[in-house]
């Protein structure tokens, strides 16, 4: 057991994203892979160097075994039930995942996604995300708390608010 908690806590791992720009743009959380494309359009046209930071770390990302962004597409990023089915998949392996790949494809080459994600490492980011340079990013709880409180060192309106992994439909 890793960890036994005494009280509930919040979710150890997901999507935070800068919501001092979500007011900024007039938008609220997004819920779709619409609405996120959206946002990032927004705090792209606002100057955030980064919209969207997808770094690898510790065998993990946004490719990986979470699947943040992938999960919308009703597959896994790696092997996984189907829970319709009751079959084990490979997620790469399905049609979906091409649907997937092809939108992350358009969000980089419209500069939604850090160019360098692929050799980013979470380290690495941390000064990119309290200068403000990165408007959405993955991360655990305990870092989003140390983002947060340096980020307002910096920046009295920094705030971070966490989102749910996006669907393709509310």
């Amino acid at each position: 057991v890793p960890c036994l908690e005494l009280h509930r806590s919040p979710a150890w791992r997901g999507i935070s994203v800068r919501g001092d720009l979500l007011e900024q743009a007039g938008l609220e959380k997004p819920e779709t892979i619409s609405e996120f494309k959206t946002m990032l359009t927004a705090f792209k046209e606002m100057g955030v160097d980064y919209p969207l930071s997808l770094w690898f770390d510790y065998n993990n990302g946004a490719f990986q075994q979470d699947g943040y962004f992938v999960a919308a597409y009703g597959i896994g990023p790696d092997w996984y039930k189907d829970l319709e089915t009751g079959e084990v998949k490979f997620g790469p392996m399905q049609d979906e995942y091409l649907d997937f790949i092809t939108e992350m494809h358009t969000w980089y080459e419209e500069g939604l996604i850090d160019p360098d994600f692929a050799t980013r490492k979470g380290g690495d980011m941390d000064s990119f995300i309290v200068n403000g340079e990165v408007g959405a990013f993955w991360s655990g709880h305990g870092p989003a708390l140390n983002y947060l409180a340096n980020g307002q060192a910096q920046n009295p309106d920094f705030e971070l608010v966490q989102v749910a992994n996006p669907s393709l439909e509310k």
